[in-house]
């Protein structure tokens, strides 16, 4: 009888229990960075950017046009496939964890930040600079360690979003096909990104649709971080996340700075342009260590998020028994 409700309850929840197996996966899985599925996407986004982008020909409304209906074509060439072949497949949940698991992109970046710590020594700044340009839009090749210590903790953060809850998010509200959505706009907004001039235009559309659907859940996430670990503090974190473009960057920034203790923000390199930003105060700069902790306290709270959802799952169940 009792297991007869056990599997009654893993059926009935389902898509946790797709959550929970791409989790582990994830976790336990690694899939090296030159072999993961995102090379082959970004490949296919740079070829199609060339094919269809021409700045010097193209008025700016035709070049938000272009990159407008290349996304759609890299949506529809990417998403169908997985899709298709979770409906065929005789084990849906455990093919959806693994599609799920391709989605959620932390092991690799987590291990290369690791690495960026641990290279202190001078002549390896350079291999540190190449290792976080993995990973970031902007220009990493000038970075001072003190950059390169920033742009990694920024990285982490906001990383922690995008490669890990946001596509469990759209996973949960609309099925492995959302999550796919979501990753591919999340892929080709980093490929195209608008900060980079020769994209400013075409990238535009890409960027705008993956802020849309991430700026309400995103800001939902920062204020979890920040009420979570800075307590009192809540309120200048706020003010401090406030004064960035991007509300949802902003509050997940300043949160990072006040958890850790260290000065966020400031100007950041994108194709040689120099894009000012606000700078965010706090007790000292950035270091290796810091790295570490970024990675501790995002992993510590995705797993707690998690968790407390199993938690609440579970209460349900045994209050309906």
């Amino acid at each position: 009888m009792l297991f007869d409700d056990v599997i009654h309850f893993l059926t009935a929840h389902q898509t946790w229990v797709v959550v929970t197996i791409a989790l582990v996966l994830e976790r336990l899985i690694r899939i090296p960075a030159a072999y993961h599925p995102r090379q082959l996407l970004q490949a296919f986004a740079h070829r199609l950017r060339h094919k269809v982008h021409f700045p010097h020909r193209q008025d700016p409304q035709q070049q938000k046009i272009s990159g407008a209906l290349a996304t759609c074509i890299t949506l529809v060439v990417w998403v169908p496939l997985p899709m298709i072949i979770v409906e065929l497949s005789e084990f849906p949940i455990l093919t959806q964890a693994v599609v799920l698991m391709m989605c959620l992109q932390w092991r690799n970046m987590a291990r290369q930040m690791l690495q960026i710590a641990t290279l202190e020594e001078a002549p390896q700044k350079q291999l540190r600079r190449t290792l976080l340009g993995h990973w970031l839009a902007r220009d990493c090749d000038s970075l001072s360690s003190l950059g390169i210590h920033k742009g990694a903790i920024e990285g982490i953060y906001l990383r922690s979003w995008h490669t890990q809850l946001a596509p469990i998010f759209w996973f949960c509200i609309g099925g492995i096909g959302a999550a796919l959505i979501y990753q591919v706009l999340w892929e080709v907004s980093q490929c195209w990104h608008p900060r980079h001039q020769d994209k400013s235009y075409f990238g535009w559309f890409a960027k705008k649709s993956r802020s849309l659907v991430d700026w309400l859940p995103e800001i939902v996430w920062g204020m979890w971080l920040l009420l979570s670990g800075v307590g009192q503090r809540s309120g200048l974190v706020l003010k401090d996340g406030a004064r960035f473009t991007s509300l949802p960057r902003g509050i997940l920034i300043a949160a990072a700075s006040q958890r850790l203790r260290i000065n966020m923000g400031g100007p950041a390199l994108y194709n040689q342009v120099k894009y000012k930003r606000p700078r965010i105060h706090s007790v000292s700069e950035p270091s290796a260590r810091n790295i570490v902790n970024a990675l501790s306290h995002t992993s510590f709270h995705i797993t707690m998020v998690c968790g407390l959802i199993w938690l609440l799952v579970l209460i349900k169940w045994i209050w309906l028994l």
